[in-house]
């Protein structure tokens, strides 16, 4: 994404190093994509991915070829062909607070397979688990309203982003916290009562600095932008591309340029050129007709040349003097013209 965002970012490459860079990333990451789009229909299937059916070495292999192809690519001059020190503004953010969404997401489905010791018959551990979760679920749905609100920030206003990105990283660490005391109650051979109020202490924990974010958001009257669920740039974007080309165009816009980025032109130019290779039977198809009615103008216009030429030879014959109608046919010679026999030809 950081690659796919400095190739359209506002004067930040040229022209040649922007395309250079956009064939690059589109050389190098279908590999991994076809590796990961794998892994992801197995565990959609199987539900998980054991030793025994997914193969991560595959996946593995792929990244580090990504990451080898780009690093070694990505220069002019023996230079970053981007600077290692720039990054998209809210990249950092968009990537924690989907992180944290996920660890959130995760420490619910862990805590939803705990079952506490049978010999508490007072049901004391069962009701502050129950609790727990709820706490855990409301969480989880203030993270994912916290992550779509991310795609209303100005990306111009660093002293905004500066913040966002801070606090966003607080969240991600204590959501990461939580999720690690969750795994390991999970991985203790007995889980008792007594253990849960440490794990509700983290969440309250991670729910105070979402609220901070929010209120934050409150403050600055940011809210999300559109039908968008995620942040701009985020990670979880269906389409990376699509995810580029607005936050690219929405800095634009900030800045007061109206011309979009040439690469934005080009695109559109591509999908056009696409849908005309699709349709190339039809553009044969018309080709041909269009040549047999070329051919069949030729024909008309032949015969309507020759046609007035003896139309010329006829008014010639009248203006003659003494000249008169006769009601007989004029004798002509049987000898062809050479035009009507070019023609009989054709």
């Amino acid at each position: 994404v950081r690659l796919l965002t400095a190739g359209q970012w506002p004067s930040l490459l040229s022209s040649d190093a922007s395309v250079d860079l956009g064939t690059l990333v589109a050389h190098t990451v279908p590999l991994l994509d076809s590796s990961i789009s794998e892994q992801l229909l197995l565990l959609k299937k199987e539900g998980c991915l054991s030793p025994h059916q997914s193969n991560l070495n595959i996946l593995t292999q792929a990244l580090s070829t990504t990451q080898a192809a780009v690093k070694d690519t990505a220069k002019e001059d023996s230079s970053p062909l981007v600077p290692q020190t720039w990054s998209p503004p809210s990249l950092e953010a968009s990537k924690s607070i989907s992180t944290a969404k996920f660890y959130c997401r995760g420490t619910l489905a862990a805590l939803s397979t705990i079952i506490i010791d049978e010999h508490d018959k007072t049901q004391t551990g069962a009701l502050m688990l129950y609790s727990l979760v709820k706490k855990v679920e409301t969480l989880c749905n203030e993270v994912s309203v916290a992550s779509s609100t991310f795609s209303g920030v100005d990306l111009t206003d660093n002293a905004i982003v500066a913040a966002v990105t801070s606090m966003s990283r607080d969240i991600c660490t204590a959501s990461f916290d939580f999720f690690s005391a969750v795994e390991a109650l999970c991985s203790s051979q007995e889980i008792h009562s007594s253990q849960l109020p440490e794990l509700d202490a983290k969440v309250f924990n991670t729910s105070t600095r979402l609220a901070k974010l929010s209120a934050f958001f409150r403050t600055n009257q940011i809210e999300a932008d559109g039908q968008s669920q995620t942040a701009l740039l985020s990670p979880e974007s269906t389409d990376p591309w699509v995810s580029v080309i607005e936050a690219a165009t929405k800095v634009q816009r900030a800045r007061g340029e109206s011309d979009l980025n040439y690469a934005v032109r080009g695109r559109l130019l591509e999908e056009q050129l696409s849908i005309a290779v699709e349709n190339d039977a039809k553009l044969s198809i018309a080709d041909a007709k269009i040549k047999s009615l070329e051919k069949n103008l030729a024909t008309r216009s032949k015969e309507i040349s020759i046609q007035n030429s003896r139309l010329e030879e006829l008014e010639t014959v009248l203006a003659q003097p003494g000249s008169t109608a006769s009601p007989k046919r004029p004798e002509t010679s049987t000898a062809p013209s050479q035009e009507l026999s070019d023609l009989k030809e054709e």
